[in-house]
């Protein structure tokens, strides 16, 4: 069994990181930190998006499937009021996806 820990970002700063050079460096790092502790190699992806959010489903999808993915974790949110008009990006992969999708919340 492998880890791969996929980083999907926009092209610009955000919270995590000023640029997505930076945000890679740190998807590389806390990989890193997770095989120290767990003992267990995690390896990682980053990919750099324009629009993150519009592209995130196909982005994930060309990743699992570009590893073999047998399995996706995916975190999600509670559910709120436009989630009813628009639907969270976790709800747009399920919906969409032919692998099984663990939502951990």
């Amino acid at each position: 069994a492998s880890v791969t820990l996929l980083g999907i970002s926009g092209t610009g700063p955000n919270i995590v990181a000023p640029g997505p050079e930076e945000y890679k460096k740190r998807v590389a790092e806390y990989a890193l930190a997770k095989s120290a502790q767990y003992d267990f190699a995690f390896r990682y992806r980053h990919m750099a998006s324009v629009d993150p959010s519009a592209e995130l489903r196909h982005r994930i999808q060309t990743v699992a499937d570009e590893i073999g993915a047998d399995l996706v974790v995916m975190a999600s949110h509670q559910p709120g009021v436009l989630d009813y008009l628009w639907p969270a990006n976790t709800t747009s992969f399920v919906a969409h996806t032919p692998l099984t999708v663990m939502v951990v919340r």
